[in-house]
């Protein structure tokens, strides 16, 4: 079983107060817990941080790819936002923000056939994301960091990876589209709220 990177909710209040929190590198980050993964995925007294990375074109365009397999409530839904668990071996990288953005990397590299280290390590972050509607949402936190894809040809999932690349795609559109999963729409809000 894995180890992973959780907070208490209760020390998260200034980042569950509402759906979409801008982010403040001036708030300090709560205390870190390494817990069994499988014991906190319904524990909504912890939430679990997972670095949400939203890769965009030269237009401000997000990234968009089907879930073609994996989680069952994720099937064939639109995303734009690529993250996972913040893994005990992230938490190597040092204190605060630099273990979140470290897990970012290493799930970039897990995900993508080329990914920007180099521009992912320097992205900063716009928001906190949380949802209160489902089972799943209450216990995980989104932070969304917004990364410039500068290479000509679109990001490549690595085989094995159940999505499907759909394109770089206008915010306008997506916001309409009924097949996004509620996080993405957050994060799309999110950078329309800080243009």
């Amino acid at each position: 079983m894995s180890t992973i990177l959780v907070w208490r909710s209760s020390d998260c209040a200034p980042f569950l107060s509402q759906p979409i929190v801008p982010y403040d590198a001036a708030q300090p980050l709560p205390e870190f817990h390494w817990r069994q993964r499988n014991e906190m995925e319904e524990d909504e007294a912890w939430q679990q941080p997972i670095p949400y990375a939203v890769l965009i074109d030269g237009h401000d365009q997000p990234w968009v790819y089907r879930r073609s397999g994996g989680d069952d409530r994720l099937l064939d839904r639109w995303s734009v936002g690529l993250g996972g668990h913040v893994d005990a071996e992230d938490g190597q990288a040092g204190p605060g923000i630099a273990t979140l953005r470290q897990a970012l990397l290493r799930e970039l590299g897990e995900e993508l056939v080329h990914h920007p280290p180099q521009l992912a390590a320097s992205a900063p972050p716009i928001a906190w994301i949380h949802e209160h509607d489902s089972a799943i949402g209450r216990v995980h936190l989104g932070l969304v960091f917004c990364i410039p894809w500068l290479l000509h040809e679109p990001p490549q999932p690595q085989k094995g990876e159940a999505l499907s690349g759909l394109g770089f795609l206008p915010i306008q559109q997506l916001q309409a589209e009924q097949r996004m999963e509620q996080w993405s729409r957050l994060a799309i809000q999110a950078m329309g709220e800080r243009a």
